[in-house]
């Protein structure tokens, strides 16, 4: 049952509003802040696919065909894609049965009971894969990268074109109980770095502070920050809209403006509350954006920058260092099947309404309610109704904030945790490219794995002890332990 009276509609008011599109009517009339943009209000609807993964299995082991999504003729660069990932499945293969071969041997060696060896080599058999397949992926899709995008026939910037008359873009900030200066400052920059390197196009931007925040003080500051921003840039478009009620967090807030004034943009720009952008980058995936209609969303590749806690350091180092060289191998390995991390992402709007927009899992948390971890699944959904989806390493001028201490970092953690679990739901999903399904697969295991590490290690200390029980182990006058046959 509908009920409006909890988000903040009078009794009297309540008889008259019985779903969503009534409510966000009543809203519109019942205006609350000077700076919201006049809405033109669309249904936003979950597309027909279903969540139930044993239906979706069944349908699978059934062979039962899944209904037709995707769109147009498939591009050439998908077989490609294809052949990269047969050859990383075969050396994947070759290097886990080597491992297993090799303690197979050494368990052997110590005499242990048959039982515990099998045990011992299931886990490290499934723990290997997934570790020598991300190992194949880098070195080839490094080898690939090393001749650079410009050698890739299919990438985005080969069709990139200056775009319509009638273009327009949403840059979309969602924030909820954030440093409000801090945001507002990034805000301020990319509309000026947009006026700098968009080549005359800045008009055809407008920046939205999308509030969920609770607490007066927030919203008050917000607003009062948004009129200022106004007042200092009088030719741009600056909008403030703060719902009057934050279902779903981040997820309900995009899809709170897809359905107010998703009508209005031809694409969107998603962002961070800590996100910071160049205006040049920006305007550089939307130039691609409109050079093909396959496009559906465009990721760059945020560096992390503004920590100076030592783990904020070491994790901004590792960064840096590593995440260029993985992020340019999977490009080559995925191409158009790209993953999607949510923010600093050129989306086209009305795709995204039409294919993305997910349902609510049903049963308790964590397993129910709206996917946390959901711009993977989007990535998936995008990719299934024959889209395409690139991560694009070589744009520079992404940045981002990461977590400054290890309580933070642990409570993303655990959101990821739960959002990847989540994944189990849509594993079998119709349409669903193979592709994505390892995303979805190796984001489970990279948590999954835990209990079979720790399975290993008391199977291996089971191992180091009986042998030393057995006497075979020697120790010299220096200390060096020696084994007798």
């Amino acid at each position: 049952m509908f009920d409006p009276t909890k988000y903040g509609v009078p009794a009297e008011d309540a008889a008259h509003i019985r779903n969503m599109d009534d409510l966000t009517k009543w809203l519109d009339a019942n205006p609350q802040a000077p700076t919201e943009l006049h809405p033109a209000i669309q249904s936003v609807g979950t597309p027909e696919h279903s969540s139930d993964w044993r239906a979706a299995l069944w349908r699978r082991m059934t062979k039962e065909e899944s209904a037709g999504y995707r769109v147009g003729m498939p591009p050439d660069w998908e077989k490609v894609v294809k052949k990269r990932r047969g050859l990383t499945v075969v050396l994947t293969c070759l290097l886990t049965l080597i491992s297993i071969v090799l303690t197979a041997w050494l368990m052997i060696a110590e005499s242990l009971p048959e039982w515990v060896i099998g045990l011992g080599l299931i886990a490290l058999g499934i723990m290997q894969f997934f570790v020598n397949m991300m190992f194949i992926k880098t070195m080839i899709g490094n080898i690939y990268a090393l001749f650079g995008h410009k050698s890739n026939i299919w990438h985005p910037s080969r069709t990139a074109c200056d775009p319509d008359d009638d273009t327009r873009v949403a840059v979309l900030y969602p924030v909820y109980h954030e440093d409000v200066a801090r945001v507002c400052a990034g805000m301020a920059s990319v509309w000026e770095s947009l006026v700098r390197g968009a080549d005359g196009h800045h008009g055809k931007y407008d920046i939205f502070l999308l509030s969920d925040s609770r607490k007066a003080g927030y919203f008050v500051a917000e607003k009062a920050a948004v009129l200022k921003l106004r007042k200092m840039y009088p030719e741009a478009r600056f909008h403030y809209r703060r719902r009057p009620f934050n279902d779903h967090a981040k997820l309900g807030n995009v899809s709170d403006f897809c359905r107010r004034w998703g009508k209005r943009y031809k694409y969107m720009f998603v962002m961070d509350a800590d996100s910071l952008m160049s205006g040049k980058t920006i305007h550089t995936t939307l130039r691609m954006m409109e050079g093909n209609h396959r496009l559906g969303i465009l990721q760059t590749n945020p560096r992390p920058v503004l920590r100076h806690t030592l783990f904020g350091r070491m994790q901004q180092f590792a960064g840096n260092l590593y995440g260029a060289v993985m992020s340019y191998s999977l490009q080559a390995m995925h191409m158009g099947h790209a993953n999607y991390i949510g923010h600093n992402a050129m989306i086209r709007t009305d795709l995204f309404i039409q294919h993305c927009t997910l349902p609510t899992l049903d049963g308790a948390a964590p397993w129910g309610g709206k996917p946390l971890s959901h711009d993977i699944i989007e990535a998936a959904l995008m990719a299934r109704a024959g889209y395409e989806v690139w991560f694009l390493p070589e744009l520079q001028g992404a940045w981002e904030e990461i977590p400054a201490d290890i309580m933070s970092f642990m409570v993303r953690e655990r959101r990821w945790m739960q959002g990847n679990l989540q994944h189990l739901r849509f594993l079998f999903m119709d349409g669903i490219t193979s592709t994505h399904t390892d995303f979805f697969v190796n984001g489970m295991f990279g948590y999954l794995s835990a209990p079979l590490w720790a399975l290993f290690l008391l199977i291996s200390s089971y191992g180091m002890i009986s042998f030393m029980k057995s006497g075979r182990l020697e120790f010299n006058e220096i200390g060096i332990v020696k084994s007798r046959p």
